[in-house]
């Protein structure tokens, strides 16, 4: 719920602080841009053929997918492998990039199952980023 009377909001992208403004009519001089250029080379493609590939052109023609996590034994990874190796089954013709970001106990065993199942249309990226980074990933694919 976003409240009028707050002094002040923030938003990770110009674009959702224009829909705020046009949308919920918060003014324009209480919403800030919480977000900066990230590196995008820290990325680590777990798909050997988008090794090196242009990650802004690749986000911008792609179906893309954020998710954090901290790799831990409470988190249900099986949901996200068996919904992976159905969207890879699936005939849709779309490319799908997955970027999951965060560091745990369990990443380096989750990445290794995650790189059976990439392609060419199923990209699956992992990547530790800091605040910032994130901020400016999603900044990234968001569009104007």
């Amino acid at each position: 719920m976003l409240l009028k009377e707050n002094l002040s909001h923030f938003s990770v992208t110009e674009s959702l602080r224009k829909f705020l403004i046009q949308d919920y009519k918060i003014p324009s001089n209480s919403i800030y841009v919480l977000r900066d250029c990230c590196n995008m080379m820290k990325l680590k493609t777990a798909s050997a053929p988008f090794a090196g590939y242009n990650i802004t052109e690749l986000l911008s023609n792609s179906i893309v997918v954020v998710s954090s996590t901290s790799w831990t034994n409470d988190e249900n990874f099986d949901i996200l492998i068996d919904s992976l190796k159905k969207l890879k089954s699936s005939a849709n013709g779309k490319r799908w990039v997955f970027i999951i970001t965060g560091d745990g106990p369990n990443r380096t065993m989750y990445e290794n199952q995650l790189k059976g199942l990439a392609s060419e249309k199923l990209i699956i990226m992992t990547a530790w980023l800091s605040t910032t980074e994130y901020f400016g990933l999603l900044s990234t694919h968001t569009k104007s």
